[in-house]
């Protein structure tokens, strides 16, 4: 029996269409899936609103920046009073007790990670509700970027957050007086900052939404305010 290789041929590509998912289609499904594991974990597991919402963030920013974080919570978030600690460790998702913790509400071990990610559809497929593009520092002090919205996940009330980190000291810069919110058009905007950005530090900005009044809950990927300085044209 002879076989027409051209009919071979389709029927093998037609296979291989149907078959084949791209690995980063599985990545971008299993942050997805590690997401709803960490929601579902504190809806019942941590009973304190705030100590929930920063765990919460705390993980969620893990999961789609992929690097591990613990955040240990205190005996008086709990429903059953006792202290646990719940981890991203390699993009698994789990949580155990912690009886040796003094923690009283909640606390996050380490420095945290970067969330970088190329493309708007890569940021929306992991569930953020922002990506930023095409930022640049149009001087030393005057920042542009644009803000993408994803819109299955609408937010009402976001913020620039910039976070700066030398050797002993951290802190960040809310623009909480210039709120904005999901729309489906790109969002161009500018921030000004009180002063050059020191390369020295490790400087970074992105979105957020207001946790407490000092302090944000990533809702973006994050951007290297330092890789900008170098990349700004001389004066």
């Amino acid at each position: 029996m002879e076989i027409d290789r051209r009919t071979a041929n389709v029927m093998l590509a037609c296979v291989f269409a149907v078959g084949f998912v791209p690995p980063l289609a599985h990545a971008q499904e299993k942050t997805a899936d590690t997401v709803k594991a960490v929601e579902a974990a504190l809806a019942t597991g941590v009973t304190h609103e705030l100590a929930r919402q920063f765990t919460l963030c705390e993980l969620r920013a893990a999961a789609w920046g992929r690097y591990d974080v613990a955040v240990r919570v205190g005996k008086a978030a709990t429903p059953d009073g006792q202290p646990r600690v719940f981890q991203i460790t390699k993009g698994k998702f789990s949580q155990k007790a912690d009886p040796k913790t003094d923690v009283e509400l909640a606390s996050v071990e380490g420095k945290g990670g970067n969330v970088v990610v190329a493309t708007k559809e890569e940021a929306f497929a992991r569930g953020m509700p922002f990506f930023i593009s095409d930022a640049a520092l149009a001087s030393p002090t005057e920042l542009n970027y644009t803000v993408h919205s994803n819109p299955a996940v609408p937010v009402e009330g976001a913020f620039f957050m910039m976070e700066f980190r030398s050797e002993h000291v951290f802190g960040t810069a809310l623009e909480a007086q210039k709120p904005f919110s999901s729309k489906p058009e790109p969002q161009a905007r500018t921030f000004k900052l009180s002063s050059p950005i020191d390369p020295k530090d490790k400087n970074r900005f992105e979105i957020v939404t207001q946790l407490q009044s000092h302090q944000g809950c990533l809702a973006s990927n994050t951007i290297d305010l330092n890789a900008l300085v170098k990349a700004a044209p001389s004066e």
